[in-house]
């Protein structure tokens, strides 16, 4: 057994007591405070046994953390990214679900729900959604690249897949990959031939390994 896991077991153990302990005969406010601080110690240790891999002890302090507050909007939503990460995905769906309805503002739980609708749902809908809402609260990269992506394979439209590279490229212009793959939508899906080969060759320039053949001899011909 590792110090970290004999640490992490210490903390639960202690934080179990502390459940049990809560005096419900003091004040709101001693209450309060002697709950914030079982929630906290809960999400250390949870951080902790996932960091170790044990998904299951990691689970049971999110549980504690909803029992003592079924609100918490954190707890559902560390609890929810967990249960996605050991694809546990309609436990993932409610714990987001949840949250969302807590507070349907923070940014990257739109982002991860929509990485969950797509990739373990195929709900192409419900993640352009939240892909969208994600762009609204907080303008970035992989969002636009996500959307770029899911436009191209799910919707097939290839306008708006371009859009959502050119966004991405904006805000990231030296990402070698998003380049390339720009430049295939544009040969392959677009007849834009000029604009593929500049961004091809700007893919090549940051990125020599990305250099082939094939769209070498397409481009010089």
């Amino acid at each position: 057994i590792t110090l970290n896991h004999y640490k992490a077991h210490l903390i639960y153990e202690e934080t179990l007591n502390q459940i049990d302990g809560i005096s419900y005969t003091s004040s709101d406010l001693t209450i309060k405070i002697q709950k914030e601080k079982i929630i906290n110690k809960n999400f250390e240790t949870a951080m902790l046994f996932s960091k170790l891999h044990n998904y299951n002890e990691a689970r049971k302090c999110y549980e504690n953390i909803l029992k003592i507050d079924p609100n918490s909007f954190m707890g559902h939503f560390y609890y929810a990214n967990l249960l996605k990460d050991i694809k546990l995905n309609e436990g993932a769906q409610k714990h987001y679900k949840i949250a969302l309805n807590i507070n349907p503002n923070f940014n990257y739980l739109h982002f991860n729900y929509a990485n969950l609708l797509i990739d373990n749902f195929n709900d192409k809908i419900g993640a352009k959604l939240n892909y969208e809402k994600e762009l609204i609260l907080n303008p970035n990269y992989a969002t636009h690249y996500k959307l770029a992506l899911l436009f191209k394979d799910k919707f097939r439209n290839y306008e708006r897949a371009k859009y959502h590279y050119e966004k991405a490229l904006i805000i990231e212009p030296n990402n070698s990959y998003t380049h390339f793959n720009c430049a295939i939508l544009l040969k392959d899906y677009l007849d834009d031939f000029d604009g593929a080969k500049l961004h091809y060759e700007r893919a090549i320039q940051l990125n020599p390994i990305l250099e082939t053949d094939e769209l070498n001899i397409f481009f010089e011909n």
